[in-house]
C-alpha cells in the first residue's frame, strides 16, 4: 500500500509538470525541454524563489521515481518509467540553467537548501536513461521520443555529431513518426550552423512534406536562409512570400509559429539586394499592412544607409509619404528623410522635410510624434549652429541655420518653451544684424521665469543692447519705448547687475529726452 501511495504521489507531481515528446498531443518543436529562461520579466528574487520551489518539487519526484523503478524492473512499466525519469531530468536541467544563468553561488543554494544543481549533470543522467531505454527496450512504444529528447539533451552538452546520429536513426526507423518534422528541422538547423547550406536546405526543404505541422512555416523560413547563404537570393525571396501568405496579418492561432513578422523583416534584406529602389514600395505594398508597410521601408532605409545608398533612399520612402501621408509611420519616414539629405549635404531638402514633419504633428494626437520632430529639427538646429559658429561670414548657412531655428521655435510646445534654442537663435539674429527681431527673441527667453537668472539678465541684457542697435540703423518712436521699458525692467530686477550703471544713465538720457524730469532725475542721481 505505501509503494501505491509512493506511485500516485509521484504521478501527481508528474502530471503537474510539462510533458516533454510521450504524449501525441505534446510532440512538436518542445520548446519547454530548452534551457532558455522564461523569467526574465519576474522579480529577480521571486523568479529565484519559484525555481527553489520547482527544483525541491522535482528532486522530490526523482528520488520517489528512482524508488519505483528499482521496484519495478523487470515490469511492462519499466520503460514507461525510467522515460519519465528522463524527462524530469530534462526539466531539471532547465532549472540548473536558471541558477547557472543568474550566477546562483552554492551558497546561495545551501541556504535554500539546495545542492549540486547544475544543468550539465541533470543532461548527463537524462542521457545516461535515454540510452538506456535505446538499448534495452528497442520496442517501446514511444522510441522516437526517445531518440529526439536524447538528440537536444546531446546537443545541450556539445555533442554535436551524436545529436545528428539519433535524429538520423529516428528519422530512418520511424518514417511516419509524427516527430519527423521536427527532428528534420533541427537536424538542418546543425548543419546550417556549421555552414552546410546545401545539406540544412535539403532537410528544410523535405519538411514541405508535413504542411500540417507546426515546424512547416519554420522550415520555410530557415530554408530562405539557405537559399540566400547559397547566393539564391530569387528562391529565398519565395520562401519567404510563401511564410507570409501562410501567415496572414492578424492570424492568432497558437498551433502554429508566426513568423509573419521575421519574414517580411528578412524580405527587406534579401529583396533590398536584388530589386531597383523604385520597384521596392510596390513589392511590400502588396503584401504589407500600412503598419508593416511604413516597418518595411525604414528596414528598407537602415540597408541602405548601412551600404551608404543615401540619395536612393529618398525614392521609397517620399513614396510611401505620398501614397500613405497620414499613416503614423509618416513621422519616422520625414526623420529618415531629415538625416539621409543632412548627410547628401542637401540642406534645402533638410529644411522641406523639417516643415511637413511639423505639420504632419500638427494633425496627430500622439505627443510622441513632437518629440520626434524636436529631436529631429533640434538635431539639425544644434548642429548647423555649431557649424555657423566656426565660419559666421558664411552668409548661405547662416540663412539656413536661421530658417532651422524658425521651424524648431515655431513648433515648440508653449508649455514648455525651449529657452536655450530661442538665445541661440536671437544670438544668430544678432549676429545677422536682424536687430529688431533679435531683441524680442532675447526678450522672450529674459521672461520666461523656469530659466536660470544668469540666462535671464543676459536675455534682457541682449534686448536692451538689440533695441540700441536698431536704433542706430533707423530712429524709431516705438523702439524708444521698447528701450526705456526695458531699460525700467533691467534697473528694476538687476539692481546690482553688471551693467547696472550704464543702464541707469541711458534711462536717464531717454527720460530726459522725453522731458521726463523726475524719472531722468532719479536714474541719474
Amino acid at each position: 500500500m505505501k509503494s501505491l501511495f509512493v506511485l500516485k504521489t509521484v504521478l501527481t507531481v508528474l502530471l503537474a509538470l510539462p510533458a516533454i515528446a510521450m504524449q501525441e498531443n505534446t510532440k512538436g518543436l518542445l520548446p519547454e525541454v530548452r534551457l532558455d529562461s522564461n523569467n526574465e520579466d519576474k522579480n529577480q528574487e521571486t523568479a529565484f524563489q519559484s525555481e527553489v520551489l520547482i527544483t525541491k518539487t522535482e528532486n522530490k519526484a526523482i528520488e520517489a521515481l528512482t524508488k519505483i523503478i528499482a521496484k519495478k524492473k523487470g515490469s511492462d512499466d519499466e520503460a514507461d518509467l525510467l522515460f519519465r525519469l528522463a524527462e524530469l531530468y530534462m526539466r531539471r536541467a532547465k532549472s540548473g540553467r536558471f541558477f547557472d544563468l543568474n550566477h546562483t553561488t552554492d551558497k546561495q543554494l545551501l541556504t535554500a537548501g539546495l545542492q549540486n544543481q547544475k544543468a550539465q549533470d541533470a543532461l548527463k543522467n537524462a542521457i545516461t536513461i535515454y540510452n538506456r531505454l535505446e538499448k534495452n527496450f528497442p520496442k517501446y512504444k514511444s522510441l522516437d521520443a526517445v531518440y529526439f529528447n536524447n538528440a537536444i539533451a546531446h546537443l545541450q552538452t556539445k555533442q554535436t555529431d551524436r545529436a545528428k546520429n539519433l535524429y538520423d536513426q529516428l528519422i530512418a526507423s520511424f518514417p511516419k513518426s509524427p516527430l519527423v518534422p521536427d527532428t528534420l528541422l533541427e537536424v538542418g538547423e546543425i548543419y546550417y550552423f556549421q555552414q552546410n547550406f546545401q545539406t540544412a536546405l535539403d532537410k528544410f526543404k523535405a519538411i514541405e512534406k508535413y504542411p500540417q505541422s507546426k515546424a512547416y512555416p519554420y522550415g520555410l523560413y530557415k530554408s530562405a536562409w539557405a537559399h540566400y547563404n547559397l547566393k539564391q537570393a530569387e528562391s529565398g525571396v519565395n520562401q519567404l512570400l510563401l511564410v507570409v501568405k501562410q501567415n496572414p496579418a492578424g492570424d492568432t492561432d497558437a498551433k502554429k509559429y508566426n513568423l509573419r513578422k521575421e519574414a517580411l523583416r528578412d524580405l527587406t534584406l534579401f529583396v533590398g539586394e536584388t530589386l531597383e529602389p523604385e520597384q521596392l514600395f510596390g513589392f511590400f505594398q502588396k503584401i504589407t499592412t500600412e503598419e508593416e508597410l511604413g516597418e518595411a521601408i525604414m528596414a528598407l532605409s537602415s540597408l541602405y544607409e548601412s551600404h551608404s545608398r543615401y540619395k536612393e533612399i529618398n525614392i521609397f520612402v517620399n513614396e510611401f509619404i505620398e501614397k500613405h501621408p497620414s499613416s503614423l509611420q509618416a513621422v519616422k519616414c520625414y526623420a529618415k528623410l531629415v538625416d539621409v539629405n543632412e548627410t547628401l549635404k542637401l540642406r534645402a531638402a533638410v529644411l522641406i522635410n523639417l516643415k511637413k514633419m511639423a505639420e504632419f504633428c500638427h494633425t496627430q494626437p500622439q505627443p510622441t510624434c513632437h518629440d520626434q520632430f524636436r529631436t529631429a529639427a533640434l538635431d539639425i538646429s544644434k548642429k548647423w549652429w555649431e557649424i555657423w559658429l566656426k565660419n559666421k561670414k558664411n552668409p548661405e548657412f547662416s540663412k539656413l541655420t536661421e530658417q532651422a531655428f524658425e521651424i524648431l521655435l515655431a513648433n515648440e510646445d508653449i508649455s514648455k518653451p525651449d529657452s536655450k534654442s530661442r538665445y541661440a537663435f536671437a544670438e544668430l539674429q544678432f549676429q545677422q544684424g536682424h536687430f529688431s527681431t533679435a531683441s524680442l527673441n532675447y526678450e522672450q527667453v529674459a521672461h520666461h521665469a523656469a530659466i536660470d537668472k544668469t540666462m535671464a539678465h543676459d536675455a534682457l541684457y541682449g534686448a536692451l543692447y538689440s533695441v540700441e542697435k536698431q536704433l542706430e540703423v533707423k530712429d524709431d518712436v516705438v523702439e524708444v519705448e521698447r528701450q526705456k521699458m526695458l531699460a525700467s525692467e533691467y534697473v528694476t530686477n538687476y539692481a546690482n547687475g553688471e551693467h547696472i550703471t550704464q543702464i541707469r544713465y541711458k534711462l536717464g538720457f531717454i527720460a530726459y529726452k522725453q522731458n521726463d524730469y523726475d524719472l531722468a532725475l532719479a536714474s541719474l542721481l
